[in-house]
C-alpha cells in the first residue's frame, strides 16, 4: 500500500509546501493590508468588481480544463486539440459580452475596474489550460510551480514597485482625511461617508443662508460650498479607484509571467518521457462527431456554470439586496448601493480565511483528478486513495472549524485590528461560518472529483443546479434581514447539501464505500478535537494566542494521527526498518 501511495504523497507535499509557502502571504498579508487600507467600503467596491469578474469566468474553463486533464490521464494524449481551443475562442468572446452585459444592468460599476478584472481573467483562464495539460500528464511539481508564479510577481510588484507597505497605493487614512474623509473602523460610517458630507454640506448651505438674511445673497456662497463637496466626494472616488486599478496592475504583471512560463513548461514536457502509458483511440473512441462531442462538452459546461453561480453569487446578492446594514434610523435606505459596498468588505473579512483554507484542498482536487481517472480507467480499486484523501481533508477541515469556533474572535482582532468586541464578535461568527462551509468544499475536492473521474458529469450538473436554486432561495430569504450572515447561512447550506449528495453518489456507485469504520474515525476525530480545544480555551484562557493555539493543534493532531493512520504509520516503519 505504501508504493501505491509513495508518488501520491511526495507530489502532495511540493503542491502544499510551495502554496502555503506563497499564497498565505499574499491571502493574510498583502490582501489584508490592502482592505485595511482601501476600508470596508473601497474594499467591497473591489470585492463586487472582482466576483463579477470571476462570476462568469467560468465560461473561461466551462469544465474543459477538467475535460482535458481527464483526457490526457486516461488517454495519453489529447486527440480534439484543435476543437478546444476553437470552443475556448468562441467561450472568451461570451465571457466578455456576458460581463459587460451583467454590469450594464447592474449599475454601480466603474468600467475601467472591470476591464482590468476581465483582462486579468482572461490571463488566468489561459494559464489554467496550460495546468490542466501539465496535471492530466502528472507534472505536479511543475504544476505547483505555475500555482504560485502569478502570486509570487504580484507581491514582488506591490511591495517593490508601488509600495504597498509604505502607503505606496495611497489609501491610508490620513491622506483620505485631508480631502474631508475621516477614516474610522465602523462599517456604518464608512457605509455613510458621502450622506454626512452632503449633510454638512446643506448645514452650512442653510447657515450662511439664515446669516444673510436672504438667498438672493448667499447664492453664489451656497453654489460653492457645495461645488466644494462635490470636488471632495469626486476626489476621494478617484482616489479609491486608482489605488483599485494599482493592485490589479501587479496582479496582471503575475498573471502575464505565468501564462509565459506555462508555455515553457508544456513546451518542455513535449521533450519528456512520460509516465502515462497511451491507450489506443480504439478503446476509448475519441474520434467523436462534432455534434456528439459538443454534446459531452456541453455538460462539462454546465457543470461549471452553475457550481461558479452557487460558489460566487453571494457576493452580488448580497449588492442587490442589502438594505438597512448600517442598523441605525438616520442612515436607513439612504445609499444602498454603497451599504451594499459595506457589506460585501465585512463579508470579505471573513472569506478571505476561506480562501486560505481551500489551497489545501483544492490542490489536492487538482492531483486527483487525473490519479482517480486513470485507475478508474484501468479498474482499479480506488478505495485506499478515496479514504487517506478524504482523512486528510477530514483532519484540516476539523482544525479550521475548532480554531474559528474557539479561537475566532482573538484571530480577527489580531489580523484586522478591530477595536470593538461586537465587530471582532461578529467578524469571528462569520470565520467560523465560512470554516463550516470548508469542511463541506473539501469533501466536494475529494468526492466531487471522484464522481467526475467517473465520469458522472451529467449527475454532478443536475445536482449543482439544484444546489443554485437553494443558494438562490437562501440568499433570497436572509440577505436582507441578516446582510453578510445572510449570505454566510446560504453557503454553508449550499455547499453541504452539495458535498452529502457528493459521497452518497459515490458510495451508491460503489466508487467509495462507506462503512463503520468511516463512522469511527468522524466520530473519534470530532471527540478528540472538541475535547482538547474546550480543555485548553477554559483551563488556559489567558494564554498568549500564538502560543496556545499551535499547541492546541499538536495535542489534538498527535492521537488522530497515531490512530486514524495508524496503518499508514505501521507501512512507514516497516520500509525504514525493514519489519
Amino acid at each position: 500500500m505504501l508504493s501505491q501511495h509513495k508518488s501520491f504523497i511526495k507530489n502532495l507535499f511540493w503542491l502544499q509546501f510551495l502554496n502555503w509557502l506563497i499564497k498565505p502571504i499574499w491571502i493574510l498579508l498583502i490582501e489584508r493590508e490592502v482592505q485595511l487600507q482601501l476600508g470596508d467600503l473601497g474594499y467591497g467596491e473591489y470585492a463586487v468588481h472582482l466576483n463579477l469578474g470571476t462570476l462568469f469566468a467560468v465560461l473561461l474553463d466551462a469544465g474543459i480544463n477538467t475535460y482535458i486533464s481527464r483526457e490526457i490521464s486516461v488517454k495519453g494524449k489529447l486527440w480534439d486539440l484543435k476543437r478546444i481551443l476553437y470552443l475556448r475562442l468562441g467561450l472568451g468572446g461570451a465571457y466578455v459580452a456576458a460581463v459587460f452585459l451583467f454590469a450594464f444592468f447592474q449599475g454601480q460599476i466603474s468600467y475601467s475596474i472591470l476591464l482590468m478584472v476581465v483582462v486579468n481573467q482572461l490571463l488566468a483562464a489561459s494559464t489554467l489550460l496550460f495546468r490542466a495539460i501539465l496535471q492530466g500528464k502528472h507534472k505536479f511539481v511543475w504544476d505547483s510551480i505555475l500555482s504560485v508564479t502569478d502570486r509570487f510577481v504580484a507581491i514582488f510588484t506591490l511591495i517593490f514597485v508601488f509600495g504597498l507597505l509604505g502607503d505606496g497605493l495611497q489609501v491610508q487614512s490620513k491622506k483620505i482625511e485631508t480631502i474631508g474623509v475621516e477614516a474610522v473602523n465602523t462599517d456604518v460610517t464608512n457605509s455613510a461617508v458621502a450622506n454626512s458630507e452632503i449633510s454638512q454640506s446643506s448645514t452650512l448651505v442653510s447657515s450662511k443662508i439664515v446669516a444673510n438674511g436672504s438667498t438672493e445673497d448667499s447664492h453664489s456662497d451656497s453654489l460653492a460650498i457645495l461645488k466644494a463637496t462635490g470636488d471632495q466626494i469626486t476626489h476621494k472616488n478617484a482616489l479609491l479607484e486608482s489605488s483599485i486599478l494599482k493592485f490589479l496592475l501587479a496582479q496582471m504583471a503575475g498573471y502575464l509571467v505565468a501564462v509565459l512560463l506555462a508555455i515553457v513548461f508544456v513546451w518542455r514536457s513535449k521533450n519528456t518521457d512520460d509516465t502515462i502509458e497511451e491507450i489506443g483511440p480504439n478503446e476509448f473512441q475519441p474520434w467523436l462527431s462534432l455534434t456528439d462531442w459538443l454534446k459531452q462538452m456541453g455538460w462539462y459546461v454546465a457543470m461549471g456554470l452553475a457550481m461558479s453561480a452557487f460558489t460566487r453569487l453571494d457576493v452580488q446578492m448580497l449588492q442587490w439586496f442589502t438594505t438597512d446594514v448600517a442598523k441605525d434610523p438616520s442612515f436607513h435606505g439612504a445609499i444602498p448601493a454603497t451599504a451594499g459596498f459595506t457589506e460585501n468588505g465585512l463579508y470579505a473579512k471573513g472569506f478571505r480565511l476561506l480562501d486560505a483554507a481551500l489551497i489545501f484542498s483544492s490542490m489536492l482536487s487538482v492531483q486527483l483528478l487525473p490519479m482517480f481517472s486513470r485507475k478508474y480507467a484501468i479498474k482499479e480499486s480506488l478505495q485506499d486513495l478515496v479514504w487517506l484523501s478524504f482523512r486528510i481533508v477530514l483532519v484540516v477541515g476539523m482544525i479550521a472549524v475548532f480554531v474559528a469556533y474557539f479561537y475566532g474572535k482573538d484571530l480577527m482582532q489580531l489580523f484586522y485590528h478591530l477595536q470593538f468586541d461586537a465587530e471582532a464578535h461578529n467578524v469571528g461568527m462569520l470565520f467560523f461560518g465560512f470554516m463550516l462551509a470548508f469542511m463541506a468544499m473539501s469533501s466536494v475536492h475529494v468526492f466531487g472529483t471522484l464522481l467526475t473521474a467517473m465520469g458522472e458529469v451529467k449527475w454532478l450538473t443536475g445536482l449543482a443546479f439544484i444546489s443554485l436554486i437553494l443558494n438562490i432561495l437562501v440568499n433570497f430569504l436572509q440577505i436582507p434581514q441578516l446582510g453578510a450572515f445572510g449570505a454566510v447561512e446560504a453557503c454553508i447550506s449550499t455547499q453541504w447539501f452539495f458535498a452529502i449528495a457528493c459521497i452518497w453518489r459515490a458510495n451508491k456507485r460503489k466508487g467509495f464505500d462507506w462503512t463503520w469504520k468511516q463512522w469511527e474515525f468522524l466520530i473519534f476525530t470530532i471527540l478528540i478535537f472538541a475535547s482538547v480545544f474546550t480543555v485548553m480555551k477554559l483551563g488556559f484562557p489567558y494564554s498568549d494566542l500564538l502560543i496556545a493555539l499551535p499547541m492546541t493543534i499538536l495535542i489534538a493532531l498527535f492521537p488522530t494521527i497515531l490512530i486514524g493512520f495508524s496503518q499508514e504509520i505501521k507501512a512507514v516503519k516497516s520500509r525504514i526498518f525493514g519489519r
